[in-house]
């Protein structure tokens, strides 16, 4: 499965996107609708971290991708957190800010999962 997408925590408040292998669009599109799904589900703010330290390949239009993401964006997301992005993942967020600005608004980049924690508790503190 190229997408898994999956709670982070038990208050779920994190939601973590493992992408890997080859992807085309449709695997986007999926990962997307299955974050949409979890997101609309609680009341609360909700994070991502996004995964794709094992995509071998994209195949997708990256900015398909991001636009469809980013016109269904729901209210309740907070940060957006890329781990160990690579320079063309970089490059998509660069683009992003002007293309997809909902999509990227938030987006922190981090090397582990652990910072990416650290990340959504000093953001929460500092929304408290």
């Amino acid at each position: 499965m190229p997408v898994e997408v999956i709670w982070d925590n038990e208050e779920k408040t994190i939601i973590r996107q493992i992408y890997s292998g080859v992807l085309v669009l449709d695997d986007y599109k999926s990962g997307t609708d299955q974050f949409l799904e979890m997101a609309h589900s609680v009341p609360h703010t909700v994070h991502t971290i996004l995964d794709r330290q094992n995509v071998e390949e994209a195949k997708a239009s990256s900015m398909k991708a991001m636009q469809y993401a980013n016109e269904r964006m729901p209210e309740n997301i907070g940060l957006r957190i890329v781990l160990k992005p690579n320079k063309m993942s970089e490059a998509m967020i660069n683009m992003g800010r002007y293309l997809a600005p909902d999509l990227v608004d938030k987006v922190e980049i981090v090397d582990s999962v652990e910072e990416a924690h650290q990340k959504v508790a000093e953001y929460e503190k500092s929304q408290a």
